[in-house]
């Protein structure tokens, strides 16, 4: 899981930084000292002995040295080992041999040549279908569908190790869901109650949980579902078009602009 990665408070970080500074100054100065005999230290040089000096003088081209190389092999880590995690993904990293591992930090050790990584993305993404589903009264309808949802980070593992294609598994349990309550419900009904059906695919995807067949057994967050349309079947569309021509008809006659005479 991911460490806190908050920032010191500004006065905090001042005085870290400060004492860092002091003591590398301080370093400066005593190698000034023994080396040129100038500097804040010189007075508590003035009495070593020139083997003392000699030491401290070598000590700190090996410290020099240590903090070079340390800094090259930073550098090299940060260039070609450690590699960042853009926002809202994991990285998987595959070691060969099938074998592989999903991490969620921020940056993550991969080898060169050894190991291969990429990245999956977990932001929430949209899911947009159609449906056709019959009616109660044997009416064929198409169901325009938008849903929203994001991988479970945490079920990442599972998810890939079982080859789970989630975005297919999700639009089939919506499909077979809608088929159920559509199928118990006159086309009236389906006409007027499109947002319970979408809230009954989230009660029965999205809020439920395991061992219940639902969405997180797939390693699927279901944000939200809406059905944004229902299509009629051409035929039906006539029908109901000639009962409206009748009905005006019939309220205005047949010379009111737009119902035909004939």
């Amino acid at each position: 899981m991911n460490l806190p990665r908050n920032a010191p408070p500004t006065g905090k970080l001042i005085i870290i930084c400060g004492l860092l500074a002091l003591l590398v100054l301080m370093w400066v100065a005593a190698l000034f000292a023994l080396l040129f005999g100038v500097g804040p230290l010189v007075g508590l040089t003035l009495n070593l002995s020139s083997d003392v000096k000699a030491r401290l003088i070598r000590y700190s081209a090996y410290l020099f040295v240590f903090l070079l190389v340390t800094g090259l092999f930073l550098y090299l880590a940060d260039r070609h080992i450690i590699k960042p995690v853009p926002d809202g993904h994991a990285a998987l990293i595959d070691y060969g041999n099938g074998k592989k591992v999903i991490s969620l930090a921020k940056r993550v050790v991969v080898m060169p040549r050894l190991e291969k990584m990429k990245t999956i993305d977990l932001r929430p993404r949209d899911l947009n279908f159609t449906h056709e589903v019959m009616t109660q009264d044997r009416i064929k309808v198409t169901l325009h569908l938008s849903l929203k949802w994001q991988p479970y980070a945490e079920d990442l593992d599972m998810a890939l190790t079982a080859n789970i294609k989630q975005e297919q598994v999700l639009q089939d349990m919506a499909q077979n869901q809608l088929t159920k309550d559509v199928n118990h419900l006159l086309l009236d009904d389906v006409q007027s109650n499109l947002g319970i059906l979408a809230f009954h695919l989230m009660r029965f995807l999205a809020y439920r949980e395991p061992p219940l067949d639902c969405a997180r057994m797939y390693g699927i967050a279901l944000l939200d579902a809406k059905i944004v349309k229902l299509d009629l079947p051409p035929d039906l569309i006539e029908v109901n078009k000639d009962k409206k021509i009748a009905e005006l008809r019939k309220k205005y006659g047949p010379t009111q602009p737009g119902v035909s005479g004939s």
